[in-house]
């Protein structure tokens, strides 16, 4: 029983998961990730031990990526939200002063660490993509050329 309680709970703290363990959350896709899987296998037909492994990250990359922009369009629409019930608030009554929540909120808008922290692992992600792309490329071109020696 408490196995099905801890599945339930273990992502309440969950903000975006790109720091998770788990390949898949639970509300994502498992189809979708398999479709990217597959398809990058692939694409690479990897031929070697390292050369999957590399495949592999490359599928974790590219899902978190999808992420990230998942949960930018998940803040951009709650930034969009709270300035429409804000603005409704404001323009119904002319002496209306914004609440220390509701300024809060404002500020947290015009500056929100959230976002800036998704840039952050974007551009981290992207570091990551571009040098497993080119140990990649590098390999099959080290392969090819065996092959063509050979």
């Amino acid at each position: 029983m408490e196995t099905n309680n801890y599945n339930v709970s273990r992502y309440n703290a969950t903000k975006h998961g790109l720091r998770s363990q788990d390949a898949v959350l639970p509300w994502e896709s498992a189809a979708s990730f398999e479709e990217l899987q597959n398809s990058l296998f692939e694409e690479y037909a990897p031929s070697t031990p390292t050369q999957t492994e590399l495949v592999q990250q490359l599928v974790q990359i590219f899902w978190k990526q999808r992420r990230i922009y998942s949960a930018e369009n998940a803040i951009a629409q709650c930034e969009v939200a709270q300035i429409d019930d804000l603005r409704k608030k404001i323009w119904d009554d002319d002496k209306y002063e914004l609440t220390p929540g509701e300024e809060t909120s404002c500020n947290a808008i015009a500056g929100n660490v959230e976002s800036e922290r998704l840039i952050r692992y974007d551009a981290h992600l992207s570091r990551r993509l571009i040098r497993t792309l080119s140990l990649l490329h590098q390999l099959k071109v080290l392969e090819n050329s065996k092959i063509i020696n050979n």
